[in-house]
């Protein structure tokens, strides 16, 4: 109640407060961090990058309704077990995901690396947390997708990948068991203690 009150709304994370300011979309987070801190790297800032920065944006709006779909239907038919989520609403996940890797693989990876740019951005960075899960845990077969299956792996050698994914490392193949809470609890603490050690030391 104290953090829906203070702090988002919604009562979800990833949440943000700097200073007065405070975000509670993960999206507006990463396009606000790139902003002010002047990371054009992963999302072009320059007056002559309004084409690139629209891709960009064009992607982080078209994965609501898509890509997230893959933690909201899938992923969590099998870690969140205090959670009733019936066979049809999974199915019509993987119908999404199914559309959405097609996608992927014949318009925004048809001629780059990365999503519609030759170098990483934060498009593939949230991209990647929705279909890294399903990867990584093998929930979904994605060699029909050479390209996407490519960038995948591609996303494997992104820096701090395995502290970032630390928890689902951890849960290993769930195709081939069923997740306890406790387990993901543990699997999570794990995870946040990796991150704040790593964070520290930048």
């Amino acid at each position: 109640e104290t953090y829906m009150k203070n702090v988002a709304p919604t009562g979800l994370v990833p949440a943000l407060r700097d200073g007065d300011l405070v975000l509670w979309e993960s999206h507006a987070i990463m396009v606000y961090l790139c902003e002010k801190n002047g990371w054009g790297d992963v999302y072009p800032l320059g007056a002559d990058d309004v084409i690139q920065r629209a891709k960009i944006n064009q992607i982080l709006h078209w994965h609501h309704r898509t890509l997230r779909e893959a933690s909201l239907r899938i992923f969590a038919k099998y870690v969140r077990k205090d959670r009733t989520l019936s066979n049809e609403y999974m199915a019509e996940g993987f119908t999404t995901i199914e559309d959405a890797t097609s996608v992927l693989e014949n318009h925004y990876l048809s001629t780059t690396p990365y999503l519609s740019s030759p170098t990483l951005t934060i498009a593939d960075l949230t991209a990647y947390t929705e279909l890294g899960q399903l990867h990584l845990t093998n929930l979904k077969d994605f060699k029909p997708y050479p390209k996407v299956l490519a960038w995948l792996e591609r996303m494997k050698h992104v820096a701090y990948h395995d502290v970032v994914f630390k928890g689902v490392l951890l849960l290993g193949d769930l195709s081939k068991k069923n997740v306890a809470v406790d387990e993901l609890r543990a699997a999570n603490i794990q995870n946040l203690k990796m991150i704040a050690e790593s964070v520290s030391k930048l």
